[in-house]
C-alpha cells in the first residue's frame, strides 16, 4: 500500500479538556491529551516512512489515553496498509460505532466494502464430531472357537483275495514234478526184452 492512499485524520486535540469539577481531574486529562497528541505526532511520521505497523502501536497507546474514534480510525488506515485487513476491519467497524456520523464516516464504509470484496471473511469451519468409539461387543463363547475340521472315512485296502492254487506257481512245479515221475515209471514198466539180443537197436514205433 502507497503511503498516498493511506488517510490519516489530524486529531483535534486542542480543544478545551473535557468538563470536570475536579481540579486534579482536568490536570489529568490535559496529561492524556498532550501524550495523545505526542502518539499521534510520532504515528504520522511513521506512516510517511512506510513503518505502518510502529505507526498502529503509536495510534493505539494514543486512543488507549483519550480515547478519541479518530484514533480508531487513523489505526484501521495503518493495519490495512500493513496489509492486515482484518485488524483493519475490526477498527473501521469499532469507528463507525463510535462516530457514525464523523466527516470521514463514509470513508470507513467505502474501506469495509473494498475488504469485503479483495478480502471476505472465510466462513466458520464445520467439524464433524469424531466418531464414537463404542465398546466392540463381545461374542458368545461359540463364536469364537475354531470350527471343527471335517474329517472323512480313509479308505482301507482290503488285502488282496488269495488267488486259487491252480494259479500259483508251486502247483505247477508239483504237477510237473508228478508227470515225469510218472512217466519214468510207465517207460519202466513197459520196456521189452530185445528179440535181437544184445548186438540190435529196439526201435520203438509208439
Amino acid at each position: 500500500m502507497k503511503p498516498a492512499s493511506l488517510v490519516l485524520v489530524v486529531l483535534a486535540l486542542a480543544a478545551a479538556p473535557r468538563a470536570s469539577g475536579d481540579p486534579s481531574d482536568k490536570k489529568a486529562t490535559a496529561a492524556a491529551e498532550a501524550s495523545g497528541r505526542a502518539h499521534f505526532q510520532r504515528g504520522q511520521k511513521l506512516s510517511a516512512r512506510g513503518d505502518y505497523e510502529a505507526a498502529y502501536r503509536e495510534f493505539a497507546a494514543g486512543y488507549a489515553l483519550t480515547e478519541r474514534p479518530l484514533f480508531l480510525f487513523n489505526m484501521a488506515e495503518a493495519a490495512r496498509a500493513a496489509g492486515d485487513p482484518a485488524r483493519a476491519r475490526d477498527n473501521y467497524q469499532a469507528f463507525l460505532r463510535a462516530d457514525p456520523s464523523s466527516a470521514v464516516a463514509a470513508t470507513a464504509r467505502d474501506r469495509l466494502a473494498e475488504l469485503d470484496r479483495t478480502s471476505p471473511v472465510a466462513p466458520p469451519a464445520i467439524t464433524t464430531p469424531p466418531p464414537s468409539r463404542d465398546p466392540i461387543p463381545l461374542l458368545p463363547p461359540s463364536a469364537t472357537q475354531p470350527s471343527p475340521v471335517e474329517t472323512r472315512p480313509v479308505a482301507v485296502d482290503a488285502p488282496p483275495a488269495s488267488r486259487p492254487i491252480y494259479k500259483k506257481w508251486p502247483f505247477w512245479a508239483v504237477v510237473a514234478g508228478g508227470v515225469i515221475a510218472g512217466g519214468a515209471i510207465v517207460s519202466a514198466t513197459t520196456r521189452e526184452t530185445p528179440a535181437c539180443g544184445g548186438g540190435c537197436t529196439q526201435l520203438n514205433f509208439r
